[in-house]
């Protein structure tokens, strides 16, 4: 199993995807639905379970339905890790309107991030690292 798709803590960094550099708590705060689509996506993905408690820790409102043998497993069911109740997938961050720029390109940053960070102005994010 690839390293680069395990996840130990919430601290451990993305070193694949468009979250590249983030921590998994930095996609956890903003982009978890991410965290789903890995799971269905990447047939190495493992959060072990020291990682899936702190997720239960410090995101007691991120639903985590699923059995060890699954996750043990890595068979994954789309309903593993869903952010609420009411998840729909057209609700996922869109990566259009600002496509090519710093933000969104280098830090990953959805249209709406930005929008609402950065008062939907890309170039303000300058700053952050």
């Amino acid at each position: 199993m690839e390293e680069k798709y395990t996840f130990r803590h919430l601290s451990d960094v993305f070193k694949f995807g468009k979250h590249r550099g983030r921590t998994l708590s930095d996609v956890l705060d903003f982009d978890s639905t991410y965290i789903l689509w890995c799971q269905k996506e990447i047939e190495d993905f493992l959060l072990t379970d020291t990682v899936l408690d702190e997720i239960r820790s410090v995101y007691p409102d991120v639903i985590l339905n699923y059995s060890e043998e699954e996750i043990l497993g890595q068979s994954y069911s789309s309903d593993i890790f869903c952010p609420d109740e009411d998840y729909d997938e057209d609700d996922s961050p869109t990566y259009q309107r600002y496509n090519g720029t710093w933000a969104q390109d280098e830090f990953g940053y959805s249209d709406d991030d930005i929008d609402t960070i950065f008062d939907g102005n890309p170039e303000a994010c300058w700053n952050i690292d």
